[in-house]
This record gives C-alpha cells, sequence and structure tokens, in this order.
C-alpha cells in the first residue's frame, strides 16, 4: 500500500470540508451573520420609529450610527473571506457572484454606506421627512445587494 494514500485521503476530507465552521463564533461566517442580524435589527428599530407619531430622533440617530459604523467594518474582506461561502455544510444566503464579482459586491457595499450617512445626517438635523427619505434610499441600497448577492436558500 502507498504510504501517501492516507494523506491524500485527508486532503481531500479537508477540500470538502467547510472552511469556516459555524458554530466558531469567530469565524467570517458567524462574524458575517451576527452583523447582518444587527444591521437588520437597527433598520427595523428605525423603521418603528418613524411609524410613531413623535418619532423620537435621538434613537433614530443611534439606529444610525450602528448602520454607518457596519458600512465602515471590512464586510468584502472579512465577513466575506475567502472560504466563507456556499459549500456543503455551510448554511448562508450569500451567493458565489460575491467572490466572483468582487468589484460589483463592493460598488453596491460602497452605495450602501453613502445612504447609510444621508440617514445619520438627517437624523442629527431631527429631520423627520428627511429621515423618511433616507430610510426608503437606505433600504433600496440594500436590496439592490441584495437582490445580486444574496439567495433566498439557506
Amino acid at each position: 500500500m502507498n504510504r501517501r494514500f492516507p494523506l491524500v485521503l485527508v486532503s481531500l476530507a479537508l477540500l470538502a470540508a467547510p472552511a469556516f465552521a459555524e458554530d466558531d463564533p469567530m469565524s467570517p461566517l458567524a462574524i458575517r451573520k451576527r452583523s447582518f442580524a444587527d444591521m437588520g435589527a437597527a433598520f427595523k428599530a428605525i423603521n418603528d420609529q418613524m411609524k410613531q407619531p413623535r418619532p423620537v430622533m435621538m434613537l433614530v440617530k443611534a439606529y444610525a450610527q450602528q448602520l454607518v459604523r457596519y458600512s465602515k467594518e471590512p464586510a468584502p474582506g472579512v465577513w466575506f473571506a475567502p472560504g466563507s461561502g456556499p459549500a456543503p455544510g455551510v448554511k448562508t444566503s450569500a451567493k458565489t457572484e460575491i467572490w466572483s464579482r468582487p468589484d460589483e459586491f463592493n460598488k453596491l457595499w460602497a452605495a450602501y454606506g453613502v445612504q447609510a450617512n444621508k440617514l445619520l445626517a438627517a437624523a442629527a438635523a431631527r429631520d423627520a421627512d428627511a429621515v423618511s427619505q433616507a430610510v426608503k434610499d437606505t433600504g433600496a441600497s440594500c436590496a439592490a445587494c441584495h437582490r445580486a448577492f444574496r439567495s433566498d436558500d439557506k
């Protein structure tokens, strides 16, 4: 028997295994999932405030700051690190196009950052009409990225 045979089997097993374990809280996959969940919660909180007769702009501003902070995270490089995409055993909504079309992904991510900053500026100015428009524009930037790079399959 060839002595390299077990080494080849181990190598093949490693290639077939997900590069990042979903249960590792420091893996790009886990960080990405937590971060997007936080972003969604912040966006929902802003929307909930804007449905109130008198939205608390201090809260809207705080949640908008959170969205801006996430827009500055190294999302493409860390959240979507090579090996953290769709693979057997990996539950993710990320499409492989994130890695095959990084320039387009980065452009949409930057557009989200621009919109999040406009939302923050409107909230800081306590301008409810401007916040309402900025919420729509920020949501549209999120939706554009989701259409191109997010699958409904997990």
